[in-house]
């Protein structure tokens, strides 16, 4: 069993598991004594033998992530222009900062009940694209998308009262320049989960994660 951290995330120790028979139950519970820290694995949805094996032992399943690449064939029904334009920043802009803090504190609230997020916002700010879309609401912005080449790596926004036809903007955006687009959807993650409702059903195995914490 191999172990490690992830500076994103340091509260929960990572692991990973290449042989079942050398593994006993009684092995996480003296890994969580040694390390103090709740125990986390990711695993695909078709490695079953392994999912069967942890939840034996004691893991709970705490997120599902669904990893999507679609066009817009893929669609439940063409995407409507409802008249909201989106604006569009870049790092190094005044804007793009007041994206990168909306999407630093919903990030940190999608995770928190997994494992909170351990950098601060300067840290973090490293890993994120320089392209954002952004919507603004009395001189506020309220609503920000994140993109990298045919990516919608990030969606951020708090309370909104129209995330369908926001999150329907930024897919119409992404599609006049990409035939295929890629995201992921984290069950946790209520925006990345109402933008894979745009779509029909995915059937590729999902990835999965679960935390052991006594």
């Amino acid at each position: 069993m191999e172990t490690y951290t992830n500076k994103f995330h340091s509260k929960n120790l990572y692991i990973k598991i290449k042989d079942m028979s050398q593994i006993k139950p009684e092995d996480f519970d003296e890994l969580i004594k040694k390390s103090g820290k709740a125990l986390q694995i990711g695993l695909y949805s078709d490695q079953e033998d392994v999912i069967a094996f942890i939840k034996k032992c004691g893991f709970s399943l705490k997120r599902v992530t669904y990893e999507l690449e679609v066009g817009k064939d893929d669609l439940k029904k063409p995407l409507i222009d409802k008249g909201l334009k989106l604006k569009k920043t870049t790092k190094g802009q005044k804007s793009y900062h007041t994206c990168l803090k909306l999407l630093y504190d919903y990030y940190k609230k999608t995770h928190q009940s997994i494992n909170p997020l351990s950098l601060g916002l300067e840290e973090f700010a490293r890993t994120i694209p320089e392209n954002v879309l952004y919507y603004e609401e009395k001189g506020q912005i309220i609503f920000a998308a994140f993109l990298e080449a045919d990516e919608i790596a990030y969606l951020a926004g708090f309370d909104l009262k129209n995330p369908k036809n926001l999150i329907g903007a930024t897919l119409r955006e992404a599609f006049k320049i990409n035939d295929k687009i890629y995201f992921e959807a984290d069950t946790t993650d209520p925006l990345a989960s109402m933008m894979k409702d745009f779509f029909k059903e995915n059937s590729e195995p999902t990835y999965e994660t679960y935390v052991k914490c006594k």
